[in-house]
């Protein structure tokens, strides 16, 4: 029995296949066994188109044997009715109704039944016989006569032996092909009983799971009630033969089974599942007065039984979970509100904390201005404290060495005159001595009257200041700097002019540029100062050889503290500071430069129209 079940259902297609290869292979060893004897009987009966007809189909026949793998049923099958068809005809003609072959003709409806119906089955076995019995008759009425002594033809041997090949053959064939057709058809019947049996358990098994399980479960065959289990009953409040046979939608006489909205709808759902689209829904079945008798989950799934179609529905009860969901959606939305109402406290705290959040915020940027403001206040106090004091020791200095110097000065001029007048007798090298004395008395005059410029510093910027002076001035101050490695170049307009302003503080902003540009040359290199005017203002350029600022930092060089100085060499106010100076007499101070190639800084101030002459 379990080998029964194992084994594989018997495909016929796969049985004629095989009884066709087997009867090729072995038609082609027995064609060419005939074809042996067919020569050796020729050359006692003759050779004629017969013959070489019939050896023709021989050598067919071993090519279909040799290539049968190759090539299809239909092609095989048909090839095998042609030559046993043109095989018999042949033969007819030549030995009329002594042909040994005549027995093949039963081959005709079995090998012809593989392809085709019954009804042409006999169709072509009836028109093979009549062929037959046409010849015959060409022999009946001496229209074919024998050309061969048929007394001595069948008492020969080979033709016995012929003819026992030829009804051993078909004997063998036909116990073989109904051995494959029998084994096969056993086998299969037996599966098929086995399954029936296997059928019939599942069916039973079926039976009680549809039965003893918790959903309703009915099929429906157009709409009505085809089969249904107990808990269909229980949940429908009904008995079987009150649903059978009756309208899904109209079960109950005492009323709809649904509420009228949703009715449309089901109808729709139960086309669409008799479709093979499969429906899963919820819905409400109703009591005789309206309630709501249960809420329902529903599946329905087209299915097919014994070649009809129907409907399946699964049907849950899902009141107890319907009730539960109602609860939990209500615990939910009072959960919900109170989220919404902390939510809403956090976010008004929020608020309020990003509020004052933002107003400490704005304190803090405003105290760290004021800090920053403080801090340069209080740095340039100290700067202007100490150039207050630099300024008051050179105003000092000046003063003690003036005194002296007036006296030098005095006596040189004295001395000069007695040399001129021829008082006294000098030689030459004794006039040089004089001439060095009062270029070095001269030269001393000139920083004490510088130094003392440096110390003017009024409140307000209301002096007539001489700007070519104040250049002057604060080169004699910084000579000793810059003779040893830069060259100064002036290019200084002719025209007059003055400028308001306060002459200590525009001392203190041009002597700082002439000091910086000093600073950035390295080894040796060249100091270019000039000045334009135009109607409104004066134009001072100093521009120097030195290494230049690079671009990514000369944008923040106006900056308080911003220095490019080693540590301890600069404080990073000098530019701040002279900025705040141009900005207060109403001018500007721009720098251009490029790394390596020199800076240019152009400092504008406003002229005294009043003070300005033509050139």
């Amino acid at each position: 029995m379990e080998n029964v079940k194992n084994s594989k259902f018997q495909d016929f297609k796969l049985v004629k296949e095989h009884i066709v290869n087997l009867s090729l292979s072995t038609g082609a060893v027995l064609a060419i066994i005939a074809g042996t004897f067919m020569i050796i009987r020729s050359f006692d009966y003759g050779f004629s188109w017969s013959h070489v007809y019939q050896m023709c189909l021989v050598v067919y026949i071993a090519l279909l044997g040799f290539s049968r793998r190759r090539l299809s049923l239909n092609f095989k099958v048909y090839s095998i009715i042609f030559v046993i068809c043109s095989t018999i005809i042949a033969g007819l003609f030549k030995f009329g109704f002594l042909i040994s072959t005549k027995v093949f003709i039963v081959f005709i409806p079995i090998y012809a039944v593989f392809l085709i119906s019954n009804k042409r089955v006999l169709l072509i076995s009836l028109a093979m016989v009549f062929i037959y019995l046409a010849i015959g008759l060409l022999y009946v009425f001496d229209v074919l006569e024998y050309d061969f002594d048929t007394n001595t033809y069948v008492k020969s041997l080979p033709i016995w032996i012929m003819d026992s090949i030829h009804l051993i053959g078909l004997a063998c064939a036909t116990y073989f092909m109904g051995k494959y057709f029998s084994d096969a058809t056993i086998s299969n019947y037996k599966i098929l009983n086995e399954r029936n049996i296997d059928l019939s358990d599942r069916e039973e098994k079926y039976r009680v799971l549809f039965e003893s399980s918790n959903d309703a479960i009915f099929l429906m065959e157009r709409n009505s009630f085809y089969d249904c289990n107990e808990k269909t009953l229980d949940l429908l409040e009904c008995k079987r033969e009150e649903i059978i046979g009756k309208n899904f939608f109209q079960y109950k006489e005492d009323g709809k089974p649904f509420p009228e909205e949703n009715i449309e709808q089901l109808k729709k759902r139960m086309i669409l599942a008799s479709s093979g689209d499969k429906q899963v829904f919820r819905t409400r079945f109703l009591r005789q007065n309206g309630d709501v008798a249960f809420h329902a989950s529903i599946s329905l799934n087209a299915v097919i039984l014994d070649n009809r179609k129907y409907v399946q529905a699964v049907v849950r009860d899902m009141s107890r979970q319907v009730e539960y969901e109602l609860k939990l959606k209500k615990h939910q939305s009072e959960l919900e509100q109170i989220v919404d109402d902390r939510t809403r406290e956090v976010h008004e705290a929020y608020t309020k904390l990003q509020t004052t959040n933002t107003r400490l915020t704005l304190q803090k940027r405003e105290l760290e201005d004021t800090v920053k403001r403080l801090e340069l206040m209080q740095d340039q106090l100290i700067e202007n404290e100490k150039l207050a004091s630099v300024g008051m020791l050179a105003a000092g200095v000046a003063h003690e060495i003036n005194n002296p110097m007036n006296f030098i000065q005095g006596g040189l001029a004295v001395l000069q005159d007695q040399i001129n007048l021829g008082e006294i007798q000098v030689t030459d090298q004794t006039k040089k001595l004089l001439s060095g004395m009062n270029m070095g008395v001269n030269r001393i005059v000139s920083i004490i009257n510088a130094l003392n410029q440096f110390n003017r510093n009024s409140e307000v910027p209301n002096e007539q200041c001489d700007i070519h002076q104040i250049i002057d001035n604060c080169l004699a101050i910084l000579h000793n700097n810059l003779k040893r490695k830069v060259t100064i170049q002036k290019s200084l307009t002719n025209q007059e002019f003055r400028v308001m302003g306060n002459e200590g503080k525009l001392h203190q902003v041009i002597l700082n540029l002439i000091a910086n540009a000093e600073q950035a040359i390295e080894d040796e290199g060249q100091i270019s100062i000039s000045t334009e005017i135009d109607d409104t203002d004066v134009t001072i350029c100093i521009e120097d050889t030195g290494s230049g600022i690079p671009q990514e930092i000369i944008s923040k060089i106006k900056e308080p503290f911003f220095t490019t100085k080693d540590p301890g060499k600069g404080t990073g106010l000098g530019l701040s500071i002279s900025n705040n100076i141009v900005t207060e007499h109403g001018g500007t101070l721009d720098l251009y430069s490029n790394n390596k190639t020199g800076t240019k800084v152009i400092l504008t101030l406003p002229l005294n129209l009043s003070h300005v002459s033509a050139v």
